[in-house]
């Protein structure tokens, strides 16, 4: 355990302040570990957190869940629609994407296309010595 500051542990036989109580349940029930909240607020056991939970926990469910040392804490309704929007926000971005790499594939292919196409445009008025190319003036 880390070295305690004498400012936030109590005097011998004086009790925590009732505010870091209250902030030690709230942690230990939203999700973080006796060990975690024990080297939070400098406590020196963690039979103390047990002893406040049952103490100070407004929640009686909470209290009664097991499994709750590392649960996810529950999201409000807020977050969870953030995070539907976030994951398809992402799986669009992701259909964009392949959909701009289709569309470059098809651009080259139509640069190269126009290329080879005026190269042999231009070989054969070399080699036969006519105009293929369409003449504007003419009509």
């Amino acid at each position: 355990m880390k070295q305690a500051s004498k400012k936030s542990l109590p005097q011998p036989g004086r009790p925590h302040p009732l505010a870091v109580r209250l902030c030690a349940v709230r942690d230990y029930l939203s999700g973080m570990t006796q060990k975690e909240v024990c080297e939070k607020y400098d406590l020196p056991d963690r039979s103390v957190i047990s002893l406040w939970k049952r103490k100070y926990a407004t929640n009686i469910t909470a209290m009664k869940k097991k499994g709750h040392k590392k649960r996810r804490p529950a999201l409000s309704q807020l977050e969870e629609s953030l995070e539907s929007e976030v994951a398809r926000l992402r799986l669009e971005l992701q259909q964009e994407r392949v959909a701009r790499q289709v569309a470059e594939n098809g651009l080259k292919k139509a640069e190269l296309r126009a290329t080879y196409s005026e190269m042999m445009i231009e070989m054969a008025e070399s080699e036969y010595g006519i105009d293929i190319r369409k003449n504007s003036a003419a009509k």
